[in-house]
């Protein structure tokens, strides 16, 4: 089975290192929170969990 992703584009590696830290701060402190795993992270690009529906 292969694991399906989304990737979010950001204009700076500063504001995809923002996400992250909000991304981190919301899965730490926000319970229970429905958020996709993180599955990479690249200067202007986060892989996030596909957890669309069809």
């Amino acid at each position: 089975m292969t694991l399906r992703q989304f990737t979010k584009h950001y204009e700076t590696p500063e504001r995809a290192a923002a996400a992250v830290r909000h991304y981190t701060w919301l899965r730490t402190h926000v319970r229970p929170f429905a958020l996709p795993d993180l599955l990479g992270v690249e200067p202007t690009r986060l892989h996030f969990q596909d957890i669309s529906r069809f």
